[in-house]
């Protein structure tokens, strides 16, 4: 067993793999710890080796290397020389809980490094869940691409020239392979998820004309298999929760495996204050989303007063713009049937003229709204992904605030809040809309 803080890994020598990664569920010191490896009845484990063009075991993943653990608890050399080969594996814990992984087989460039399948043992209510993501993110030059394993039909190949970082991830969860030497290509393949009495057994997945109705309903994964130029392959990894300022100190640009979706620009500050608030006012992240949102709110409270101002207005105008339709109603269409444009133009000309003698654009009441929108969307992904909200308490019932009221208080209570704001706002004069 390896240990950095309190982040331990346990190999084994039976092909120098890596049988058990625990890390901190959360940055606080009482936080528990989480399994990353994906439990299984036997081998391939996380840095076996493959061979062929596929996910064929290597025969060195049975041979049993001799272990030479450092004194400083942190590293350990594995090596193999027999009937089955030649092979050396070293592993290093570095100060910033990073994995160095040194891997080298002498003369032989027909092989691969296995990781995966997936990240951490979700529970079946996660597997089926359309909101947990079973994901491949990787970087290649400066575009950070997500590949999603539920629906994944075929592999995928990354040129290794230009690929920065390359990970299995959940929707919390990051376990990332940072090349260091020696890499020529990446290559994902989504393999099936069959339920085990120790874990889960992993299937390659059949071509299409070949698969099974059972086979069609089982969750998938992805298996990454780094594979070296020549005999030698050198990587950092970083296993642990998708912390975005841990993994944004780091030099690698991991903090892209944190996706905050089309608004992350915004997203980020907001993540910041809600930290902020978090360390320095209440160290209850349901609190503290609380008083992030009436943040929210006051900084938008210009936008929201004048779109107020703006309906109100044309409230006050309502009677006079539904005296021209009514005026035109019968107008609007010949006796055919057919629109008369000429006579809609008219009554659009005068309804306008009535705005801009008072002053009022029809647009202003919607515009301040549509502006606060990315805002609120950036808000909503930022509470979607943030690791700092699972598992984390509330008050009373709310015992996690990263999966959904159990009880649905929470949904009741917003949705006749909803129907009050609605109705204490101004009323447009056409009973139809107000029922609206």
């Amino acid at each position: 067993m390896l240990q950095q803080g309190r982040t331990r890994a346990v190999l084994t020598n039976r092909g120098a793999q890596l049988v058990s990664m625990q890390v901190p569920e959360s940055a606080g010191p009482e936080s528990e710890m989480l399994e990353l490896v994906r439990k299984r009845p036997a081998g391939p484990y996380p840095y076996a080796l493959t061979t062929g063009p596929g996910l064929q075991p290597h025969a060195l993943d049975q041979a049993l290397f001799r272990a030479e653990k450092g004194a400083d608890g942190r590293s350990a050399v594995f090596r193999y020389s027999g009937p089955r080969g030649v092979a050396e594996k070293r592993f290093r814990f570095d100060e910033r809980g990073l994995l160095a992984v040194e891997i080298q087989v002498p003369g032989r460039a027909d092989w691969g490094v296995l990781l995966g399948p997936g990240v951490r043992n979700p529970t079946a209510e996660e597997m089926e869940s359309q909101f947990e993501r079973r994901q491949a993110i990787y970087q290649s030059g400066e575009e950070v691409q997500i590949a999603d394993a539920k629906g994944a039909e075929e592999g995928l190949q990354i040129a290794g020239r230009s690929l920065r970082w390359i990970g299995l991830a959940d929707t919390y969860f990051l376990s990332a392979q940072v090349p260091q030497a020696g890499l020529d290509r990446a290559v994902l393949e989504p393999v099936l998820v069959q339920p085990a009495a120790a874990g889960a057994t992993f299937v390659p997945l059949p071509p299409e004309d070949q698969m099974t109705k059972e086979q069609e309903g089982l969750p998938r994964e992805f298996v990454l298999v780094l594979r070296p130029v020549a005999d030698r392959l050198s990587l950092v990894s970083y296993w642990g929760a998708k912390e975005y300022e841990r993994l944004k100190a780091l030099p690698y640009g991991l903090e892209g495996a944190v996706d905050l979706g089309y608004f992350g620009f915004l997203a980020r500050p907001l993540l910041l204050g809600l930290h902020w608030i978090y360390e320095h006012i209440v160290a209850n992240y349901g609190w503290a989303i609380i008083l992030m949102t009436v943040l929210i709110k006051v900084v938008l409270l210009p936008l929201t007063h004048k779109s107020t101002v703006s309906m109100r207005k044309m409230q006050e105008l309502n009677p006079k713009v539904q005296a021209i339709r009514d005026r035109y109603r019968t107008k609007l269409r010949d006796k055919q049937g057919k629109p008369n444009l000429e006579m809609q133009r008219k009554m659009n000309e005068e309804v306008m003229a009535v705005y801009k003698q008072a002053g009022v654009n029809p647009a202003s009441g919607c515009f301040p709204l549509l502006l606060q929108m990315p805002i609120l969307f950036a808000f909503y992904s930022l509470l979607s992904t943030a690791v700092d909200l699972r598992k984390a308490p509330w008050m009373l019932w709310i015992k996690d605030l990263s999966v959904h009221d159990p009880y649905y208080v929470l949904p009741i209570i917003m949705g006749a809040t909803q129907v009050l704001q609605v109705r204490m706002g101004p009323q447009a004069g056409d009973p139809l809309q107000r029922r609206m």
